[in-house]
Order: structure tokens, then sequence, then C-alpha cells
């Protein structure tokens, strides 16, 4: 797993933009002897404590349904799929909104590490899909139509970028869901689900509630005067997502492990939970990447939050290289002490 930490600023941003490492690429081992020994090990690396978002172990029944997918692509001889669905926009509240910043860079070179570390013990190759949750933007997050298509095409550029570099065994892919499912099918499910998550509501615990109010109250900070109704509307419009996802024909297909970027919160089950960047657990299309400047510790490449960003104070920033995609937000990275 790559680590971009330096004394200096300018030797993080090179660590940044130096090629993905490729690792190894092995020959594909079809022997049933090998089964057993390749599903423990890629289980391994997917559950190690470092990845995670707490440190804490696997709930047993989330480790199971990744052994269960592991288990899956195995005999089916395809390649380990992991798949992570993001908000299709950059929270309104970063300066670097709409487009995406050095966060969605950081956490993409991170997974893709973690894919060539698959690769190397999975013989068939390792896919790292995301799916750009599109549908509904406006209503959850207060985020419109074209802001939603910039972030989109500026994330797609971004894997457009980086898909160049790969090893052949490794492959990256970004899809909206607007693709995935039709706007009918869609529309009717949220219906089913709205309905249910509003009879439920009332019965909520009272801390439930105000978490899930709490996150979106956040969300709509940039909307001015968004009241209670509007908040809890959204709120319970994402809790309605989150029950309609599962129901979809990609997410219940069997060969497919879903990484949660996120703590569980009983609303998807059997998703990994895990963190967004090697130091960071803020959701990259929520905050912004940046070098990080640690008292006696040099500089490392990190994801900050609006909240962790107004903490600290910006000092410099670093250009003077080739951006990785048209983007204005990557042509230059920021210094935070």
């Amino acid at each position: 797993m790559e680590r971009i930490r330096a004394s200096s600023p300018e030797s993080v941003v090179e660590q940044m933009l130096a090629p993905v490492a490729a690792g190894a690429v092995r020959a594909s081992r079809t022997e049933p002897a090998d089964r057993h020994a390749v599903i423990d090990a890629a289980l391994r690396r997917l559950t190690a404590k470092r990845y995670l978002l707490d440190g804490r172990p696997v709930d047993p029944a989330v480790a199971d349904g990744v052994r269960l997918a592991l288990a899956t692509c195995y005999d089916r001889a395809v390649p380990l799929r992991l798949s992570i669905s993001i908000g299709c926009f950059k929270s309104p509240r970063l300066a670097t909104a709409p487009h995406a910043d050095w966060s969605e860079f950081l956490h993409l070179r991170y997974m893709l590490s973690r894919a060539s570390e698959l690769a190397d013990v999975y013989p068939f190759g390792v896919e790292l899909s995301y799916v750009l949750l599109d549908l509904t933007t406006d209503e959850i997050a207060g985020v419109g139509g074209p802001q939603a298509a910039a972030y989109r095409a500026s994330f797609e550029a971004l894997v457009g970028h980086l898909s160049a570099g790969l090893r052949p065994d490794v492959t990256l892919v970004s899809t909206p869901l607007s693709v995935l499912v039709g706007r009918d099918e869609y529309e009717e499910r949220m219906r089913e689900n709205l309905a249910r998550v509003c009879a439920a509501w009332r019965d909520l615990p009272a801390e439930r509630i105000s978490a899930e109010m709490d996150k979106s109250r956040r969300a709509h900070l940039h909307v001015n005067g968004a009241g209670d109704a509007t908040v809890e509307h959204a709120a319970r419009l994402h809790m309605a997502l989150l029950r309609t996802l599962p129901e979809l024909a990609y997410y219940r297909d069997p060969a497919r492990v879903h990484l949660l970027l996120r703590k569980h919160q009983g609303d998807v089950q059997r998703w990994l939970g895990q963190k967004s960047y090697r130091n960071s657990i803020v959701q990259f299309w929520i905050g912004s990447g940046c070098v990080a400047s640690i008292a006696n510790r040099g500089c490392t490449a990190t994801i900050l939050s609006p909240n962790q960003l107004a903490a600290r104070r910006l000092i410099a920033s670093i250009d003077g290289f080739p951006p990785p995609a048209r983007n204005p937000n990557l042509c230059a990275v920021p210094v935070y002490a």
C-alpha cells in the first residue's frame, strides 16, 4: 500500500503524481486446490484492520457475505468485482465544487493500489467499479442537475486518466445509476420504499431520527433557508434510496463485493465498511484532497472535511506540473497547516 508522506509539500506532490505501482501480473490458476487459499487470501486483504473505519473486527454476517461473493466470482472464473456507490456531486460546502478535486484522485489511487494487491492473489483479475448515484440528487442533497453532470464528467475524466496506466488484470469502471436502472422502475421502487420509511419514521428511536436529520441538515447547509420540512423530507428520501439500491438487479448480483465508505448504520446489509483513504474516513465527494503539514512529522497527502479545512490555514499551493485531467481543481495542490 502506497504511503504518501515526506518532509516537504513538494516531495508529497511528486509522490502523488507518480505512476501507480503495477505489481506483478500472475498467470491464471484454475486448479481446485487453489480455491480455498485464494478466497482466504483475498478476504484477509479486504478485511485487514488498516482498511477498516474503526479497527474493530468485521461483523461475521458481513464477512460471510464477502466470502460468498469472493467464492461466486472464483467459481465463475470472473474478475473479483469491487463496487463502490457514491454521491454524484461534490459537496457545495467546498470551494472546489462542483468538480472533482484531489480527494477523488487520492481515493482512486489508493483503491487501485489495493486492487493491485488483490490481483496478486486472485487469479482472474480485479474490477473496481463506481456507481454514481445521479438520481434524486436535487431532493436528497440540494444539488441540481447541472452540478451533478459537472461532477460526473470530472470524475469520469480522472477514471479515464488513471485507467491508462493500469496492469492488464485490473480494470476501473464508472457508471451512473441512471444507466443501470430504468427511471420508471427506480421511481416506483422509491415511492414504495419512501412510503415504508414514512410509516416507520414515527417509531424510530429519537437518537436515530436526530442522526438522520443532522446528516441531512449538514448536506443542506449551502441552501439558504432550508427548513425542517425540507431537511426531513431529504432524510426520508435518503433512507428510501438505501432501501431501494439492494433491490436493483446490479446490487443483487452475488458476484460483487459492495464497499461502504462510512460506518454501518443498519441500512445496508453485508456491505463492507472501509476507509475512503489511507489516513482519512471522510467520504471523498464531501471532502477535499490536499497536502497537510503535521507538526514535527513532515507532510502527508490526505482528505479533509469542510469542518477540518475550516480549522486549518492555507499556507501554500504547489503547481508547475501537467494536471492529470482537464479540471480547474487539478492545476495546483493546496497545502494546509
